[in-house]
């Protein structure tokens, strides 16, 4: 009777693994605290940064994550995944393409976010919204869209690093800012376009999506007027 009571636990401990893994896959899609940061995983092997928990100053979002032996691609944050937190800069790596709604509003500690993200890479409206210490917006990547009021409300925020491929500024991306015409490094502009100013013109660009306190942009050839078409 001893052995028999011993080998029942032992058969169920072995046959219940499989089992959890056959109903399992709903719980790779649920959130799992990887270090500082909680995830969704997707089934084509990409995970979504659902939620931060950490007090690191200067965040990197990280390109990859480890879950359950498999590696998933970090493609998208979350609405609201990093909003209210206390960093003072953030780096968003290239396999980012998605940066939702609000993701990062009311980060009233952050001071410079620089995105290196996906060529295809869409930043949705009020991403940034009322991140009122954030004083440097360098974006390295062809950018497919800056949302609606992207970066609304940003009032020390001085300086604006736009790459020669972004495509669409919509309304209010940056109204609310301190951006003007001297406001960049050394009284320079302070947008600065990294394309030249045939380029610069075929960017679409929203109603008031910037403040009428700056109306000069700094090309790769030349400074121009910032609405010229």
């Amino acid at each position: 009777m001893k052995k028999l009571h011993i080998l029942i636990p032992s058969l169920v401990a072995t046959t219940s693994m499989p089992l959890i893994g056959l109903v399992g896959c709903k719980e790779d899609k649920e959130p799992e605290v990887v270090t500082d940061f909680t995830f969704e995983y997707h089934n084509n092997k990409t995970a979504a940064i659902t939620g931060y928990n950490g007090s690191d100053e200067d965040l990197e979002i990280p390109s990859q994550v480890q879950h359950n032996g498999t590696k998933y691609t970090v493609t998208t944050i979350k609405s609201r995944a990093l909003a209210d937190k206390n960093f003072k800069t953030l780096h968003i790596p290239k396999t980012i393409v998605l940066l939702e709604s609000r993701f990062c509003a009311w980060a009233n500690e952050l001071k410079s976010v620089t995105i290196d993200g996906n060529a295809n890479l869409v930043l949705e409206s009020f991403a940034f919204y009322n991140c009122n210490s954030l004083e440097s917006v360098t974006i390295n990547t062809a950018i497919s869209s800056i949302g609606v009021g992207a970066f609304q409300a940003c009032g020390s925020n001085k300086y604006v690093v736009l790459p020669a491929s972004i495509g669409e500024i919509c309304d209010h991306a940056f109204s609310g800012n301190a951006i003007t015409n001297s406001s960049g490094p050394n009284e320079t502009p302070g947008f600065n376009f990294k394309g030249t100013t045939e380029q610069w013109k075929t960017v679409t660009r929203g109603d008031d999506w910037h403040d009428n306190k700056v109306n000069i942009i700094q090309c790769s050839d030349n400074t121009i007027n910032i609405d010229a078409q």
